[in-house]
């Protein structure tokens, strides 16, 4: 019997195929990030927007998704996969936090303070989109069908791990007192309303309520968490654009509450229920994560858009 060719073994050149098309990769990667970056960066850096950059809080953001990743890998779950579907919501949570913070502390009657302390309040955002980019092409279209089986409590105490770092924070770079000022007992009403509609759901299409097992909770939470951070959206489309015409600054606080703090927490929810269902990464569900995020972050750039409207091209050379 002829000894057949040993196929198990990658040839040289495919070797370097693999690593010039990896090599590709990490430039085309530089090339996009650049390119987001540096577009008048060098101008807002020169007005002193340095100062107005909060540097702890992005790098306990950039940490805490690279713990996910690297805790979900550990585990036996692909941490690419978690980065990818953890890191916009957990950027969404940043800069809505970000948000509450600079309306707490910003002086209203300077208008460079206000300007330079939206490069900051955007920053997560951005930085969490460029991670989500990098872990985006790196998995596959069709991940592993099933990952580890994780016992439910571990896996449990695993999708804890986005409130313990948002916690870190609070207790180590922002100040414990400031969940008592962004907590809002009507956003709760919203988030506990969208998880209790998405709990009925689950049951009367899925599997009784007795009979659920982790996924059905992660689908519950994915779905509660998401129609809360839409909501955010639409009473800013509901109320603030309204009130905000009516002149009277004391009528926008509880909007503006309520419009934030939903993305804040339906985000928040979000991301721990990505990683509740993390033991499937299965295809099937690779498009509706992807519209999730999009979704997601486009309810947050209406409210920014809403709420902080730039001064149009137009105005701003006088043509209009």
């Amino acid at each position: 019997m002829q000894n057949q060719p040993d196929d198990t073994q990658p040839s040289p050149r495919f070797s370097l195929a693999t690593f010039a098309m990896r090599a590709v990769g990490l430039l085309a990667f530089a090339a996009l990030s650049v390119g987001v970056l540096k577009s008048g960066l060098l101008n807002i850096y020169a007005q002193g927007a340095e100062d107005y950059l909060a540097y702890d809080g992005l790098l306990l953001l950039t940490c805490g998704i690279a713990s996910i990743g690297l805790t979900g890998r550990k585990l036996g779950l692909s941490g690419i996969w978690l980065i990818c579907y953890t890191s916009v919501p957990l950027g969404l949570v940043w800069s809505a936090h970000e948000y509450v913070l600079a309306l707490a502390s910003i002086d209203p009657t300077a208008d460079e303070e206000l300007a330079l302390t939206l490069i900051g309040l955007l920053t997560p955002v951005i930085a969490a989109a460029l991670i989500c980019t990098f872990a985006f092409f790196n998995i596959p279209d069709e991940p592993p069908e099933a990952m580890v089986k994780l016992s439910p409590t571990r896996l449990v105490a695993f999708s804890m791990l986005p409130v313990v770092i948002l916690i870190i924070g609070y207790a180590g770079i922002w100040g414990l007192w400031l969940p008592l000022l962004i907590f809002s007992g009507d956003t709760m009403l919203v988030l506990l309303g969208a998880i209790g509609l998405a709990l009925c759901r689950r049951h009367f299409y899925s599997r009784p309520f007795t009979q659920f097992l982790v996924e059905d909770y992660a689908n519950v939470l994915m779905d509660g968490g998401k129609i809360t951070a839409f909501f955010g959206a639409a009473t800013c489309a509901l109320f603030y654009i309204p009130m905000s015409r009516l002149g009277d600054p004391s009528l926008l606080g509880t909007t503006m509450s309520l419009s934030v703090l939903n993305i804040l927490c339906g985000c928040l929810v979000y991301s721990i229920a990505v990683i509740l269902s993390s033991q499937s990464a299965s295809g099937k569900n690779q498009d509706r994560l992807r519209l999730d995020l999009w979704h997601l972050g486009e309810s947050y750039a209406f409210i920014l858009l809403a709420t902080l409207a730039p001064t149009s091209l137009f105005d701003y050379i006088g043509f209009a």
